[in-house]
């Protein structure tokens, strides 16, 4: 159970948010909901060192986050490319007189005025000009929703909640932590909600649902909400979700939670915050999990669709026409 919480501050970016000032494996290391979502398929795995890679679809939300959530912190996180440079004396056009010394060119990274100006900024995270257009195109959309526009106004962005787990099997207590996007304030018509904002490539509702848990969205919606509840005492028992497509036309949906799938993610929470104290105290993390271990080698089983999906492949018994024709020297049986 979460025994004590606290409200870090708002704003705060996801550098801050992910820093660690320990190891996975020490009891000090901070757990987040993506943490739990891999201790729970692979201890071993997640002890190890395992992340996600980078990915552009993970850069253009965070891209997307900023400009929505924290555009104040804007130009101190990015730093946007040119869209031209100057042209230098020892360029081709203008030895050759095309060109002037100086007139723009369109940008290039391995130029050498460009590769110093990436230098120059190399502290930031540097997007390109077009991507920031569609991030803003993006924006924009989510922002011409009157309701949203509400509640974005009247709410605490990027909210930074630490709390203390205890383990009753093992006596452990373990820290965890959860990065709240939108926090609506208390004298608001969603004083009892907490909303995260989704980029996705489908909006659509079934596939959305998958999503949810696919990469533990509900896993995700409960710890942020029992930490803040928790840290502040409020009542906060609805989660929702402004979720927008990747692309063009950039389609916003909003989406909330069932109580029932909310519980679902406190559950697969719960099991992995407790498997999580077993490794720990015992120093022993163990690999993806098998129904049957023979001898060190675990046992791969078809599971029963695989077993029907066979069956359909077997070819139909087909009998020719002429096999029902009698046979004059057949003798009845009587």
């Amino acid at each position: 159970m979460i025994i004590e919480a606290k409200v870090i501050g708002s704003g705060i970016t996801a550098e801050d948010y992910l820093r660690q000032e320990v190891e996975r494996g020490h009891p000090d290391y901070v757990l987040s909901r993506s943490d739990l979502v891999e201790i729970l398929r692979c201890p071993h795995r997640w002890r190890a060192g395992y992340k996600l890679d980078s990915s552009e679809a993970r850069d253009r939300g965070s891209l997307w986050d900023c400009l929505l959530l924290d555009r104040p912190n804007f130009a101190n996180r990015y730093a946007v490319t040119p869209e031209t440079y100057p042209a230098p004396a020892h360029h081709p056009k203008v030895k050759k007189h095309e060109i002037e010394l100086g007139d723009p060119l369109p940008w290039n990274a391995n130029a050498g005025w460009c590769e110093d100006w990436l230098s120059a900024h190399k502290n930031q995270e540097v997007v390109k000009h077009d991507k920031l257009l569609e991030a803003e195109a993006a924006v924009a959309r989510v922002l011409s929703d009157p309701e949203l526009a509400g509640i974005i106004e009247a709410s605490t962005k990027q909210v930074m909640v630490v709390g203390t787990w205890e383990d009753k099997a093992t006596g452990l207590k373990v820290p965890i932590r959860a990065l709240l996007d939108i926090v609506p304030l208390l004298d608001s018509a969603f004083a009892q909600w907490i909303i995260d904002y989704k980029t996705t490539n489908q909006g659509g509702l079934r596939l959305w649902t998958r999503s949810v848990a696919s990469y533990a969205y509900h896993v995700q919606a409960w710890l942020h909400t029992a930490l803040y509840v928790k840290a502040t005492g409020q009542d906060r028992s609805e989660f929702g979700h402004i979720i927008q497509e990747n692309y063009e036309p950039f389609h916003v949906e909003k989406r909330r939670l069932s109580v029932e799938f909310v519980e679902i993610g406190g559950v697969i929470a719960r099991n992995a915050l407790g498997l999580y104290c077993q490794c720990l105290k015992a120093d022993e993390w163990p690999g993806y999990r098998a129904n049957v271990v023979l001898n060190g080698w675990a046992l791969v089983e078809p599971e029963l669709w695989m077993q029907s999906e066979a069956m359909e492949t077997m070819p139909e018994l087909v009998v020719p026409p002429e096999s029902f024709v009698p046979n004059p020297n057949d003798v009845p049986i009587p």
